[in-house]
Parts: C-alpha cells; sequence; structure tokens
C-alpha cells in the first residue's frame, strides 16, 4: 500500500472527496478547486483568496455567534470543512509528520498513540506509520462526517476512530485541536487525567483568527485573552510533571512534551 504521506496529489484529493460523498452531499468539482485555493492561500498565495469567500463567510458567521454569546457549532457540518481539511492535511499535517520522522527514536516503549481530533483520519494514518508496532487511535465526533470518513481510512489503514480519549495512551498528538474548546485547559487536565499520556505533541495556535477559534478562553471562573491562554496551558503542563524536549524545530512547533519521571 502506498505510504499516506504520499496522498496529496490532485489525484489522492479526488479519491478522497469520492470516499466523503459516500457521507456528506457536496459538489465535488467545486469542493476541488476550493481545496486547491485553500492549499494555495495557506503556502502564502494571497491572491486566492477571492476564491475562499465561502470559508471567509463562514468565518464571519462563527465570529458574529461568539459576539452574541452562543457559539454556532453548526459551522463545523458546513461543505466548506470538507476542502479545508485536505489543505489542512496537505500543507500542515503531513510537514508535522515528516518532522516527527526525524526524531521518532526519541519517543520510547510506545504501545498505544492517539490523534485527538483526527479529523478525516489522514494525520492518523501517518503516525500508524510512525509507530507501526502500537495501538493507534483518532478521536471524533460520532455525529460527523469526517468520522465516517476517517473510520473508512482505518479499516484500509490499520487506526480505529473513537469519540473520546481512551485510557493508557502513551502519545497524544493535537494539532489545532485544543482551540476549539472554549475550556482548553480544563480538557487537557481531562486527557492527562484519562489517558495518563507519556509525551504529547502539540501545534496549537490559540491566538490565530480561524473558524471554532474563540477570542477568549475560559478557565474556571477566569477568562483569559487567546493571545494569553497559551503562556496558561503550557503552565499547567510543566504542574503536571511536563518538560519541553528541544526538537530544533522551527518556532518549536510542532512542540514536543515529556513527563518527568
Amino acid at each position: 500500500m502506498t505510504s499516506i504521506f504520499n496522498q496529496y496529489t490532485p489525484e489522492a484529493l479526488r479519491a478522497y472527496l469520492a470516499s466523503a460523498s459516500a457521507y456528506k452531499r457536496f459538489d465535488e468539482q467545486h469542493a476541488y478547486g476550493l481545496a486547491l485555493a485553500a492549499i494555495h492561500y495557506y503556502k502564502g498565495t494571497a491572491d486566492v483568496r477571492d476564491i475562499l469567500v465561502a470559508g471567509q463567510a463562514l468565518e464571519n458567521k462563527w465570529y458574529e455567534s461568539l459576539r452574541r454569546g452562543k457559539p454556532d457549532y453548526a459551522v463545523y457540518d458546513d461543505e466548506f470543512f470538507v476542502s479545508d481539511i485536505w489543505a489542512c492535511w496537505v500543507v500542515y499535517s503531513r510537514r508535522y509528520l515528516r518532522m516527527l520522522q526525524k526524531i521518532v527514536t526519541t519517543f520510547e516503549d510506545i504501545k498505544t498513540v492517539a490523534d485527538l481530533g483526527c479529523g478525516i483520519g489522514y494525520t492518523t494514518a501517518g503516525l500508524a506509520e510512525l509507530f507501526p508496532d502500537a495501538r493507534v487511535y483518532g478521536t471524533q465526533l460520532e455525529s460527523s462526517f469526517q468520522f465516517r470518513v476517517a473510520a473508512e481510512l482505518g479499516a484500509q489503514r490499520n487506526f480505529t476512530v473513537h469519540s473520546a480519549i481512551q485510557s493508557n495512551t502513551d502519545l497524544v498528538f493535537a494539532s489545532e485541536y485544543f482551540e476549539h474548546f472554549q475550556r482548553p485547559i480544563e480538557h487537557l487536565l481531562d486527557v492527562v487525567r484519562i489517558g495518563q499520556p507519556q509525551y504529547f505533541i502539540l501545534a496549537n495556535s490559540f491566538g490565530a483568527r480561524s473558524i471554532g477559534h474563540f477570542d477568549e478562553y475560559l478557565n474556571a471562573d477566569k477568562k483569559i485573552a487567546n493571545s494569553s491562554v497559551g503562556r496558561s496551558f503550557n503552565a499547567v503542563l510543566r504542574n503536571c510533571g511536563y518538560k519541553r524536549v528541544e526538537t530544533g524545530f522551527w518556532n518549536n512547533r510542532p512542540a514536543v512534551w515529556t513527563r518527568e519521571s
């Protein structure tokens, strides 16, 4: 079977869209064009932004719902995500996993790996390749089309999909995940309590404006500006006994944390 790392070509995109169309109704040709435009935009080509008007409108809808005090979680079911998820896999997740390939021997005695908020499962499949002797699973909302696409891919690529983190998880990968919880620190503590991971691999961007991100976050009864929550998040990790591993990755992204003995 071809490595998942090579699944980024136009042919692979068309195959993905055909798979997703079994679970969600959308215009495959339009989604194809949006995905290519999103890839170029995320790589820095600003002149394709006008093509992504659907994403801009959805982002505005999300932030308007925050201003009303009623987050509109229906945005996650919008057909725009069919294309955007693919672009994020091609531009971001693949790169993070390629970087982790260089330090994979850093991670010792890995029996179970979790990909939190696994989307359509391509990153989860990459983790299954990086850790072939481990039990690998992703988490996703069971009601989403993403769960179904990921589960189908998992049957081919040796991973499973669950609704939440499982106990005894040695390594947790979370890219653009905790930002989607208004109480990310409390959720982090739940992940630590339930999974008891030895390692975290994190690519957080709390301060970035994006669909599903918040202007401000909550920790207990305290509001935290999105520009500050990253520091609080990392402080809690340290308080839980984790320390950051020096990887040499640019901008320390993804960040690797290990629990001290």
